[in-house]
């Protein structure tokens, strides 16, 4: 930094300052949201087919009498 940004960063409220962006923290919370939702898509389906019977039982067969 030059002596005019040191300046204008001492001279300017914090509210005011842009917050430094950290692209490798970025990156790497992207890579874990991509990453949590790709097993989310492989898991789910997985769980509802454990859940369902293969086939419903069929009705009883009732005989006239």
């Amino acid at each position: 930094m030059n002596k005019n940004q040191l300046a204008h960063a001492a001279l300017t409220p914090p509210w005011i300052r842009p917050a430094p962006i950290s692209y490798r923290g970025a990156s790497k919370q992207l890579s874990t949201l991509l990453l949590s939702l790709y097993v989310i898509g492989w898991l789910a389906p997985v769980s509802t087919a454990l859940g369902q019977d293969a086939e419903p039982a069929p009705p009883p067969i009732v005989e006239p009498e």
